[in-house]
């Protein structure tokens, strides 16, 4: 196990007074992962994260050489923002064991799949390769901008990512076209297939289609607020600006812009009633964004509310409390060397997020948990699984029976060979 990794805060921005939002640290729980694209808990109960790999294969966060399921047969992840690119379990997972993933298919020509596997009814951590059923497929004209997250809304339809189709500029046009489903949000329903497809449109749906929400360049990571429903869309920009766009719980039909306009500015100079991003930042800050969630945790109080992202070239991450542009809160600082892909929930809403260089971490507030620095090396085998405890802990040595502790407190005590998902427990389970 690496060390963990915390950071200086720098600088705070805010549109209006800043209230308390934590000391946000990145602390390392596991690495050795191959390209990870997404982390995601099964809703199941049994407080379970699985990563997503590029490559195609889905692992068990708890053990990564334990794979859930491997599809890397069917996978093109030949070009950079290809590959397996996202992961939902159904509500209902538990009992019925469907969860379904979006990826690019390993064809002639480049295509987005949305497909539900089954797990194995006689082993809860092996997936069926041969159980997919394919629900939806389109072409992809180029090989970026595919978009990629999928997640259940609250109402119990599929939402999907699309992007724009790729090149640069939208040069087909998808944003802005009502009936293609690139460049959107998609919704469907899994629930109740029709004769002809293995999904049903649902009735509310505005166009009558798939499409739930369009004028979209690369939706690489939205997500829901599991408190008030509400979608957040983090959009990758073209030349200038990336943009994190909110919208309301069971608001469809809505044009987010683009290629009209980057974030808040004009792209293409065209014109029509646009619905506004709460906030951008330009290209001298990130060049593609990496949305995040609403905390709705119960371990970290300061951090209620506030939407955390981050910035993949830049390794910059913000920190936004507000659903529109007035009295929107902001705060920002800079990481070192973090190429933050994606970010999950637990089961119960602590927030972790996983690095294109292979690592797992657990989003934690240094304020309420002055999680770690490193001890003096131990140099007995039996004490080298653990390397980091609290800054202020004192390490003492048992007088029966030698063994090196780490006292907290005077009324805390924990041996230092202890597991680190244990140490983790300090901070509150996940």
């Amino acid at each position: 196990m690496k060390k963990a990794s915390l950071y200086i805060f720098l600088f705070i921005i805010a549109f209006t007074s800043v209230y308390a939002q934590g000391d946000v640290a990145f602390l390392e729980i596991a690495n050795g992962f191959n390209q990870p694209t997404a982390i995601r808990n099964a809703g199941d109960g049994t407080d379970r994260l699985f990563v997503v790999e590029r490559q195609g294969i889905i692992r068990e966060i708890s053990n990564n050489t334990n794979t859930f399921l491997d599809i890397t047969d069917r996978v093109d992840d030949s070009r950079g923002e290809e590959g397996l690119l996202g992961l939902a379990f159904h509500p209902d997972y538990e009992n019925n064991g469907y969860f379904y993933v979006n990826y690019i298919v390993n064809s002639s020509t480049d295509s987005t799949r949305i497909s539900r596997f089954s797990v194995n009814p006689n082993n809860p951590n092996v997936a069926l390769p041969g159980s997919e059923l394919v629900l939806l497929r389109y072409a992809q004209p180029f090989s970026n901008h595919n978009g990629g997250d999928i997640h259940f809304g609250p109402d119990g339809y599929l939402y999907i990512a699309s992007g724009d189709g790729g090149s640069g500029g939208d040069p087909l046009d998808h944003g802005q076209n009502q009936n293609s489903l690139l460049g959107t949000i998609l919704r469907i329903d899994v629930d109740n297939p029709t004769s002809s497809m293995n999904y049903s449109i649902p009735a509310s749906n505005p166009f009558g289609s798939e499409v739930w929400l369009y004028g979209l360049r690369n939706p690489w990571r939205f997500s829901f607020d599991r408190l008030t429903n509400d979608v957040y869309i983090a959009d990758v920009g073209q030349n200038a600006r990336e943009e994190v766009n909110v919208v309301g719980p069971g608001v469809g039909g809505l044009n987010l812009g683009w290629n009209c306009r980057e974030g808040f500015i004009s792209f293409d100079g065209c014109s029509g009633t646009f619905h506004d991003p709460i906030f951008d930042y330009p290209h001298s800050q990130g060049r593609s964004i990496t949305g995040g969630f609403v905390y709705r945790g119960n371990r970290f109080p300061n951090f209620e509310g506030w939407y955390f992202f981050m910035d993949f070239e830049t390794s910059r991450f913000w920190q936004t409390k507000g659903t529109s542009q007035v009295g929107l809160q902001v705060v920002t600082q800079s990481f070192n060397n973090m190429f933050i892909t994606s970010f999950g929930e637990s089961e119960s809403g602590e927030l972790y997020a996983v690095s294109i260089t292979g690592e797992v971490y657990r989003i934690i507030d240094e304020d309420d948990c002055p999680i770690t620095r490193n001890i003096p090396s131990i140099t007995q085998p039996e004490y080298l699984a653990q390397e980091l405890i609290t800054s202020d802990a004192v390490i003492t040595q048992d007088a029966v029976y030698g063994a090196m502790e780490v006292q907290l407190n005077s009324s805390f005590e924990v041996p230092l060979n202890i597991h680190f998902e244990t140490l983790i427990g300090i901070c509150g389970s996940n």
